[in-house]
């Protein structure tokens, strides 16, 4: 019987992160990317909500989830 080795990996602006997801995240092992466009000046002219992402890039520092990539 083959063994598989499956990997999980998503995308997100991270607006919506909470502590729930980062457990979440956690528990399964799933990598991720939180999508910037610079500083958070030129995030918000671009895209928008730059302090909920920008918070939810501060909840995976305090957590020390080491899944997010930026």
């Amino acid at each position: 019987m083959a063994t598989w080795i499956v990997l999980l990996a998503a995308q997100t602006n991270g607006t919506l992160i909470d502590s729930r997801f980062i457990e979440f995240c956690r528990r399964y092992s799933i990598s991720f990317g939180v999508s910037l466009d610079s500083l958070p000046d030129v995030h918000e002219r671009t895209r928008g909500s730059a302090g909920a992402t920008y918070r939810g890039l501060q909840l995976f520092a305090w957590a020390d989830y080491a899944g997010a990539h930026h």
